[in-house]
Order: structure tokens, then C-alpha cells, then sequence
């Protein structure tokens, strides 16, 4: 089956935008991007062919051809494709090889405009304190033909979408000209990658709904409890299941207000004492803080794709009445973690430090490593 892009199907329908004069960036709709792909280390992918389509029918490609596994969430290639400055894309269309599964797999979706203005218009301040604006678009190939797009930027990772695609039969032909082999030789290729390898041989493939499940959102907030004297609490950078990234400065932090998230997989904490600065790391245990939060919030607590849910659930049940969680972790006075916890108003559970990995620096001197922290696991890979 020859597939045909672009030239078919939602693409055709593009309305035309212009105007491209760098004073009319902001009024034309006009944004410095670029696009790049992403896979989990342990199910890798390679795009067949992948664009995203623009409002006046042309396309933007999406780096194809590569072994993608990386971290979730994180692009891999850096391709400048097109003008500097580009109306946002109105849909994709991608086919991708996933190679623990050996299938091919199709989607050619709208993406959602109302949300990437948004997020494409949002304007935050880096460590730096220099503006900064989101600069990319990811997408994510998982198994199962599900992608995710996140949109990136200096500290941020933010989800855009997720959206679901069909196997689809793909002539070796036609992904790789001149190769001879066949499909089921070419993904054989990851047997140079004993993890992968050794993954598959002892868990298989993932739940089918595993990444789905990470991206399930609770209204929640980090609330550092450090027992020492003279603190400034100066960071929190999260990285989260879902593959997002936030690094939470200035106002933000002060604020500490309750959001929507995902839960996190790890997370880092500076602060100074006095003279001293110190610098914690956190890789938590994915069993155990996934099954925290759905035993703390509840199982039923209300998700929906379209991050409306507080709005929704407030006109239903009255403001404030949406679950708050605080995750608070818990520092001695030595600037030592002694563990954390997750209270709600339906419970409450603590994670003990033998169910985290641990990293503690001081005055940028490691004074604590756990004996099961692996700078691998810190990364997502």
C-alpha cells in the first residue's frame, strides 16, 4: 500500500495567512519554531515521513529517517525548517516505525489552535531573568500509535495534544530504498541495545494504556519543608511522567499556587541557608508515586484531555471544591531528606527515602548519594 501525504484528506482544507515584517510578528500570529521527535529509551521509533501542516497548505517537516529513543518528552534532532518566523501549524500527518512492536503506524489529526496560541503567547521569565517564549514543537512517538506534542522552551516542557493513530502497511520499498533486508531484519537493529533488549525479554511491551496513565492530572502543589535557619528557596525544576518539564522561579515561587500536573518523576530543589547553597535531587519510584496519587486523590478523580477540568468541575460542584493535594518534602537541618509526603482531603500517604534516590550537593560538594541513585535514571533514559 503506497501512502500518499499532505496532498489528501484535512491538509487540503488549509486557509492562507501572509504577512511576515518583523514588527507584525505578534499581529500576524507569526512565531520563531522549530520541530523535532521524541521516543521512550525502551520502545524506540524512526518517522517514516512526518509534516505538519500550515494555514496556507505548505508544510513544515518533521526530522524523519533517525533511531529515536531518547527521553520522553525531549527532542531529539534540532532541524531549522522554513522562515524564522511561521504561523503555527493546523495539523500533522506521521508515519513511524515503532521497533519493539514491528508495526508501522498512521495519524493525520487537526491539532488544537485555541491551546497552541495559548501556549505560543505565553511569555515567562528563565534563571536568567531573560523573557523567554516556547521555541518548539516535540513530537512523541509511544507504542501502541499514540503520539504526544509537547510545546518547549527555555525550562518548560508543556503538553499540546495527544492523539491516536492505526497500524498501517509500509513497503520496505518504500521506507528504505536500498535496503535489502526485510521489515522483520531492519527492527532488529535495537539488539545493539542491551536495556532495550534486556526490557523486552523480561517485562515485554508495556500496559497498553501505560502512557496514557502518565498523563493523568492532579491539583496538586510542591511545598519544600526545610528545618533549617535563613532559607530562600530559589528553584524547583519538575520533570514529569507525562514528559513534561517545568522550572518554577521568581514569583511562581513564591506563590506555590495548586495546578493541574502530572506526577513527577523527578524533581530538583536549590536553596540557601544563610551563606550555604544547597542542591537536592529526587528520582522517585514509578509504581510507587503513580499508585500514590490515585490512592490519595481517588480513582475517580475527573480527567479530561482538554484541561478545562477545574472550570468543569467547579460549575458542577461549587468553586474550590476541586481536590487539593500537598506534596510536601521533608528536608532535616542539616539539608538532609528525611522523606515525603501526600495529603489530601481524603487521606494522606508518606514515602519513606529507601523508595527514592537521593542526591544532596553543598556548596556545589556532594555530600549524599543513596546507594541505589543512578545518574541514568535522573536523565529519563
Amino acid at each position: 500500500m503506497k501512502i500518499l501525504f499532505i496532498v489528501m484528506g484535512i491538509l487540503s482544507l488549509f486557509s492562507s495567512c501572509s504577512g511576515k515584517k518583523e514588527k507584525q510578528q505578534e499581529k500576524e500570529k507569526l512565531y520563531s519554531w522549530y520541530p523535532s521527535e521524541s521516543a521512550p529509551y525502551l520502545y524506540p521509533a524512526t518517522i517514516h515521513v512526518g509534516y505538519f501542516g500550515m494555514p496556507d497548505k505548505s508544510t513544515v517537516y518533521i526530522p524523519s529517517k533517525s533511531f529515536v529513543g531518547n527521553v520522553w518528552g525531549v527532542g531529539q534532532s534540532l532541524h531549522v525548517v522554513g522562515e524564522e518566523y511561521k504561523p503555527l501549524p493546523e495539523a500533522i500527518e506521521i508515519v513511524w516505525l515503532s521497533f519493539t512492536e514491528n508495526k508501522f503506524y498512521f495519524v493525520s489529526e487537526w491539532l488544537p489552535k485555541n491551546r497552541l496560541q495559548s501556549l505560543f503567547d505565553t511569555v515567562w521569565m528563565n534563571v536568567r531573568k531573560i523573557e523567554q517564549r516556547y521555541d518548539g514543537l516535540v513530537v512523541g512517538m509511544a507504542p501502541y500509535g499514540m503520539i504526544q506534542i509537547w510545546a518547549v522552551g527555555d525550562g518548560r516542557v508543556t503538553e499540546v495534544c495527544c492523539l491516536h493513530g492505526a497500524e498501517v502497511p509500509v513497503k520496505m520499498s518504500e521506507f528504505r530504498p536500498r535496503a535489502t533486508m526485510s521489515q522483520d531484519e531492519y527492527v532488529k537493529k535495537i539488539q545493539r541495545y542491551p536495556r532495550i533488549v534486556e526490557n523486552l525479554k523480561k517485562n515485554g511491551l508495556p500496559d497498553s494504556l501505560l502512557f496514557e496513565n502518565y498523563r493523568k492530572r492532579f491539583n496538586y502543589h510542591i511545598v519544600p519543608e526545610i528545618e533549617m535557619e535563613d532559607v530562600d528557596l530559589t528553584q524547583i525544576a519538575v520533570h514529569y511522567f507525562n514528559g513534561e518539564y517545568d522550572v518554577i522561579l521568581w514569583e511562581r515561587l513564591k506563590e506555590n499556587l495548586y495546578s493541574l500536573q502530572a506526577r513527577p518523576r523527578n524533581i530538583y530543589i536549590s536553596w540557601t541557608a544563610g551563606k550555604d547553597q544547597y542542591e537536592v535531587r529526587f528520582v522517585f519510584d514509578e509504581q510507587m508515586i503513580l499508585s500514590a496519587f490515585e490512592k490519595v486523590f481517588g480513582s475517580d478523580y475527573p480527567q479530561r484531555d482538554d484541561f478545562d477540568v477545574v472550570e468543569l468541575y467547579e460549575k458542577l460542584y461549587g468553586e474550590g471544591k476541586l481536590p487539593k493535594g500537598d506534596f510536601t518534602i521533608h528536608i532535616d537541618n542539616e539539608g538532609n531528606p528525611t522523606g515525603v509526603s501526600l495529603k489530601t482531603g481524603k487521606g494522606e500517604m508518606s514515602v519513606p527515602t529507601d523508595k527514592m534516590q537521593i542526591l544532596v550537593i553543598k556548596n556545589d560538594k556532594l555530600i549524599y548519594e543513596s546507594s541505589n541513585y543512578n545518574e541514568s535514571d535522573w536523565w529519563g533514559y
